[in-house]
């Protein structure tokens, strides 16, 4: 069935979806994080396939049965959206599982750059203090490093507020209830109570830290979301200003200190426990397994499931061991890529791959180049999964680690700055030489 068409719309997203076939062959869309997902009621056939990617001004894309996957080459696929719903094409109902990841990917997003900020200046500073340019006990050192740790200490804070805009309901509600956790007077009970319990008009409540946790933080404000719209559909709007937080200050506290609280936390702890826990058995194993699906974790948007981990860990202890495998995961990417784009003779090809390169080392987002380069043409991915496996066993042998929760490249390598840094530059370097020398090897069908 040939459903690609000849003429070209000015628009390069119209342009786009004519070429599938138009809104008649498109049966639903949704969003994963960078991407859209389109499902066809006809799936493209290799003659269109190649016609397509061949076409210029269309976004990063690969064919997964009867889906496409996109990645828009604009900041949002909002633009692309926005055509999909004017064209009255409905929104696919998505899978619990795939509802999940979207909805933690979308409440931590927003606070990406953030922990990029603070983990690049925890790296400079130490820097600082390893040649001895400042010290420790300097007011200098005091501040910006107070201002380097604030992002973990009030974390449940922006988790709060950014949980709540996903959620659509008041986030400076949410963010209060999140901050009464860490107030002096609940954080001074733990400090001075012995038995580590207290009650709350009967009800034992067990008294944990909350300051750098993120689970309790979701929860309570999940909770404080269906709390708000069943007050909104029993109060007056000229009261709602007043019963809300009034009642959500009242309830979702005292619920939260009892029971999403000790439950998040104890949560946490088990899924941390677990992936340190094989990290720690055998770094070397785990290493290789972690960096080597990686970038299968990001292709299905699983990756955004260790995420909490990883900035339980930093919080938790100062580092991460999970990130320095993810940094691995990116240069072997990388590394691939440019194998593509020096032995390839296609120019759109060439065009894909190089700014494919400039996105994992400025900015360290991969999907360019997983979509636009490396799974399109097969052989190269799996050249960067070997590559990823190898820098992988290394970094985990040496047990690398990170500061703060970053996108790994070049701009971003300060959040590396610790006793094992060196051993991650290895590391990295192993997983891109190693994806280069195996893709230029192994080499790929260019008729793809």
């Amino acid at each position: 069935m040939n459903i690609v068409n000849e003429s070209v719309s000015i628009n390069e997203y119209e342009y786009l979806i004519e070429q599938i076939g138009g809104k008649e062959n498109i049966q639903a869309f949704h969003e994963d994080g960078s991407r859209v997902i389109i499902e066809l009621a006809n799936k493209l056939d290799a003659q269109n396939l190649k016609k397509l990617k061949e076409s210029d001004g269309i976004p990063s894309f690969i064919q997964i049965n009867s889906q496409l996957e996109f990645v828009p080459d604009k900041d949002s696929p909002k633009e692309f959206v926005n055509l999909l719903k004017t064209l009255s094409i409905k929104t696919e109902r998505k899978k619990f599982l795939d509802q999940a990841i979207e909805f933690v990917s979308s409440v931590f997003t927003p606070l990406l750059p953030l922990f990029a900020g603070s983990g690049i200046l925890k790296g400079l500073l130490i820097l600082l203090i390893t040649f001895g340019w400042i010290s420790e006990t300097s007011g200098t050192y005091i501040v910006l490093s107070s201002a380097a740790n604030a992002v973990f200490q009030f974390l449940p804070i922006l988790v709060a507020f950014s949980t709540a805009r996903k959620l659509k309901v008041n986030p400076f509600i949410a963010a209060l209830l999140s901050a009464a956790l860490m107030e002096p007077g609940i954080v001074g009970l733990l400090n001075g109570n012995t038995s580590e319990t207290i009650s709350f008009i009967g009800l034992p409540m067990v008294l944990m830290e909350y300051s750098s946790t993120v689970i309790p933080a979701i929860l309570a404000t999940s909770f404080y979301a269906l709390v708000e719209k069943q007050i909104k559909k029993i109060v007056g709007e000229s009261f709602q200003l007043i019963v809300v937080p009034l009642v959500a200050l009242t309830i979702v506290v005292p619920f939260t200190l009892i029971v999403f609280g000790p439950f998040g936390i104890y949560l946490g702890n088990f899924l941390g426990y677990i992936v340190n826990g094989l990290l720690s058995f055998n770094g070397m194993i785990s290493g290789a397994l972690i960096a080597s699906g990686w970038l299968v974790f990001v292709i299905f948007g699983l990756h955004w499931a260790l995420y909490p981990i990883i900035i339980g860990n930093i919080a938790s202890v100062g580092f991460d061991t999970i990130l320095p495998l993810t940094g691995v995961a990116n240069f072997a990417l990388a590394g691939a890529t440019l194998a593509v784009l020096l032995k390839t003779k296609n120019k759109n090809r060439k065009s894909i791959a190089t700014s494919g390169l400039m996105s994992l080392f400025l900015a360290g987002i991969g999907e360019p180049s997983i979509y636009g380069v490396t799974l399109p043409l097969k052989k190269p991915f799996i050249a960067t999964c070997i590559g990823s496996a190898v820098g992988g066993a290394v970094a985990g042998f040496f047990h690398t680690k990170a500061l703060a929760l970053v996108f790994v490249g070049i701009p971003t390598l300060p959040a590396f700055l610790t006793d094992t840094f060196i051993y991650f530059i290895i590391s990295i370097s192993v997983g891109f030489l190693v994806a280069f020398l195996t893709t230029w090897m192994i080499g790929f069908d260019e008729e793809i």
